[in-house]
């Protein structure tokens, strides 16, 4: 009878209380599960981990890359380089090479009947194994082959430079089958109706080409290469694509670690590089296709999956999909639900190849064979990935959903990456009533999970509460005098504990008002907690705080200066964490801000007189620069009035004003001064010109 464990989640904590809320960290998806690292275990497409399916080593080659494996007879073919080496692997692992020369690698490799066709590069020169032994069958007038399919009475080689489809009879005559204006046309596959789909390398293109060896371009996905066509069955296909720059091999070359690549002109015998903004291509690591038979595509692959590198499908529809970075084999469904099948220990897997219901796997660095098979292997283990809690925490316990035999492990530690200095790994006991996660209080956890054959996990769930850390007063702002948030400073004053807090740390609207100033500033707290804020002041030459306001939510406060003497200030801000935890928990920071100058006096005017022609003053603030000054004579407008050195720019100015052109007679002017806090001081005085 099938058991299905759900274990009830537990936070069990020694000591006092904590002082921040528990937080439940939930694996649940695919997304969150691809994360972690699966050494025989599956992650199907809707979040479940099942053993994977077992997998074989058939060699492990002195290649640093197989580029392609066939099977033929009771052997395996493997075709790599470098150099350029043909191997046949029999079943019971005795390895013979069948070929090797000066060239690179082995692109194109394919099983027709008793014999095997296989095609070097740099080149065009085409063999044939045949009774053991190798032959020349054909010479092409190309500078790579790149796939090869024999259709049961003649071999198809898809080549580059230039881009085309040569159709070989059995009598090893060649003849230009279909010829495109792309550089290379990278892999072939049938159509069923005798003709071919092909994937091109330059434009990305994907060509329908008929039985008479007429094509038309299917569809264009502007990546820079499709390195794989499959047929989906209904008329439409799927096509891996990618938009790299990699070189081309040159003769005796060594490592090409990826499918895609990069061309100029029309090479023969070397590589070569793009010209700069040649190629095509979103950027992402490749692209996965399906296009229908009306022409509709979809690009399933998403930004954040590894570069492809080959593609094969299976009889009932799934498609298989290598990786060439990590090593990973993924199942897509007709649906395009994808699902990591398995992670292998190859850096590549540069080919598949389905033969009924076992699956070879080609890989790179090291260059050798995997087969895999249908049935699971009897257990495979899962590695969580490290989860981060910021700061150190204490943990609770961990519940899971699933069934079968299952076994967890937790470790923690306090660096981001896992070594010597994080925890030994602790077996939970899992019970109906959970796992208390006995790792000891650290930022860092991750756990680990076993199955045995037959079980699943859907689902883990485990709890934390992290430490209790100070809030942190990272910077504060004084502002122009004058600048006021009044919007902001009354949401602030209103927020009390409990209340919700979205927006209580926005300014707001800014307002202009006379007398005031306004300080700002940003705080931040690593728990997350919310903040409250007390603000003291003190002038200078004093040493006692004074509070200015209490249980304050904003990050602005303004205030009309008009209610304090003039002079210089500090203002100290205290951030506490006290809304989000018990009095006896809470933690505090506190900063001291710039000097502050409050101004709330006009400018004294001194001096003032008429003496022969001219009115002269001198203007003083004991605070604050002179900012502007201004005159009328009577009842006129008035008229701006520079400083005798012509730059109001210190708190002492001296001004004259010449009255010669006045009428004669009494008259009287006034003299408008504004510092640069815009306090304003008037003065009058009454003269005659004689």
């Amino acid at each position: 009878m099938r058991k299905l464990f759900s274990l009830t989640l537990l936070f069990l904590f020694a000591g006092s209380v904590a002082a921040t809320e528990t937080t439940i960290k939930t694996y649940s998806s695919f997304r969150d599960f691809r994360k972690g690292e699966s050494r025989g275990v599956a992650i199907s497409h809707d979040g479940v981990l099942r053993p994977a399916p077992r997998v074989g080593t058939v060699a492990m080659t002195e290649l640093q890359q197989v580029w392609r494996v066939a099977r033929s007879g009771r052997a395996t073919w493997l075709a790599g380089g470098s150099p350029a080496t043909l191997l046949r692997v029999e079943d019971n692992g005795a390895q013979q090479v069948v070929f090797t020369s000066d060239s690179a690698h082995i692109f194109a490799l394919t099983a027709a009947g008793g014999d095997v066709y296989f095609a070097p590069s740099p080149g065009g020169v085409i063999y044939r194994v045949r009774n053991g032994s190798a032959e020349q069958v054909a010479e092409l007038d190309a500078g790579y082959v790149w796939d090869l399919y024999w259709d049961g009475t003649a071999l198809f080689a898809a080549t580059g430079t230039p881009g085309a489809v040569w159709r070989i009879t059995a009598q090893g005559s060649p003849s230009l089958w279909f010829e495109s204006e792309e550089l290379h046309i990278r892999s072939l596959a049938p159509d069923g109706k005798g003709g071919f789909y092909a994937g091109s390398a330059d434009n990305g293109l994907i060509f329908h080409i008929d039985a008479r060896g007429k094509g038309f371009v299917f569809y264009d996905t502007r990546q820079t290469e499709i390195f794989a066509v499959v047929p989906d069955g209904d008329g439409g296909v799927w096509a891996a694509g990618a938009s790299e720059r990699i070189a081309l091999p040159a003769p005796g070359s060594g490592s090409v670690s990826v499918t895609a690549l990069v061309v100029e002109g029309k090479e023969e015998q070397g590589g070569g590089s793009a010209p700069s903004g040649s190629a095509r291509g979103s950027g992402r690591k490749g692209a996965l296709y399906h296009i229908s038979s009306r022409g509709v595509a979809d690009n399933f692959w998403g930004r954040s999956y590894e570069q492809l590198q080959s593609l094969a499908r299976r009889p009932d529809g799934t498609l298989l999909a290598g990786t060439g970075d990590k090593g990973l084999l993924y199942a897509i469904s007709p649906e395009g639900d994808i699902s990591l099948l398995l992670d292998t220990e190859a850096s590549q897997i540069t080919d598949i190849l389905v033969d009924g219901r076992a699956v070879y796997l080609a890989t790179a660095n090291q260059g050798g064979a995997l087969r895999v098979d249908a049935g699971p292997v009897k257990s495979g283990s899962y590695l969580s990935p490290v989860l981060d809690t910021d700061v150190r925490s204490r943990w609770g316990s961990l519940s899971w959903q699933g069934q079968g035999k299952v076994v967890f492990s937790v470790r923690s530690g306090n660096s981001s990456e896992p070594d010597n200095t994080w925890s030994e790994w602790q077996r939970l006991a899992g019970t109906a009533q959970g796992s208390p996660i006995s790792a000891p209080p650290a930022r860092f956890l991750q756990w680990r999970v076993t199955l045995q054959q037959g079980a699943s996990v859907n689902e883990v769930s485990l709890g934390y509460r992290q430490d209790n850390v100070p809030p942190r007063i990272r910077s504060i702002t004084v502002h122009r005098p004058g600048d006021a948030w009044l919007e902001a400073v009354a949401n602030g004053k209103r927020k009390k504990k409990g209340d919700d807090d979205s927006g209580s740390t926005r300014k707001g609207k800014k307002t202009r008002k006379q007398g005031f100033q306004s300080i700002s500033w940003d705080a931040d707290d690593a728990n997350e907690d919310a903040l409250q804020f007390t603000l003291y002041y003190r002038g200078g030459g004093v040493q006692v705080w004074r509070e200015m306001v209490s249980e304050y939510s904003g990050s602005v406060y303004s205030w009309d200066t008009r209610t304090m003497e003039d002079g210089s200030y500090r203002i100290r801000i205290v951030a506490s964490d006290v809304r989000s935890n018990t009095p006896a928990t809470a933690l505090s920071a506190e900063k001291v801000s710039a000097e502050i100058v409050v101004d709330n006096t006009g400018p004294e005017i001194r001096a003032l007189r008429y003496r022969a022609g001219t009115v002269s003053f001198t203007a003083r603030d004991a605070a604050s620069r002179i900012g502007a000054a201004w005159y009328a004579v009577d009842t006129e407008e008035w008229q701006k009035l520079l400083p005798e050195d012509g730059i109001a720019d210190t708190r002492d100015e001296s001004f004259t004003i010449d009255t010669k052109e006045l009428k004669k007679g009494p008259h009287t002017m006034t003299i408008k001064i504004h510092d640069e806090r815009s306090n304003i001081s008037i003065r009058h005085i009454n003269f005659e010109v004689k």
